[in-house]
């Protein structure tokens, strides 16, 4: 049961990496500051699957990768129509 070079092995049995090796992401508060919209938008967009990317992780904590974030902004400025921007990549 050996972890790959990047991460090392608990007595869990659960990988643990290094900070640095992982992608940056963003908490909900985190992505509510900086897309100007509140917690509660956000879990309302995840209920109805919609809305700014997300990953739900064992904990059951969601975590925001900073550069969907800024992507789904850049595309909802870009192509503002009064409606919600599909979170899928290729519709």
């Amino acid at each position: 049961m050996d972890a790959n070079q990047d991460g090392k092995r608990t007595k869990a049995g659960q990988v643990s990496y290094k900070i640095e090796n992982l992608p940056a992401y963003w908490r909900e508060k985190e992505v509510g500051a900086h897309a100007n919209v509140s917690v509660s938008w956000l879990r309302k967009m995840r209920a109805e699957d919609r809305g700014i990317p997300y990953i739900k992780l064992e904990d059951h904590s969601i975590r925001y990768k900073i550069q969907d974030v800024l992507d789904y902004l850049e595309n909802a400025r870009a192509g503002f129509t009064g409606q919600e921007v599909s979170r899928r990549k290729n519709p």
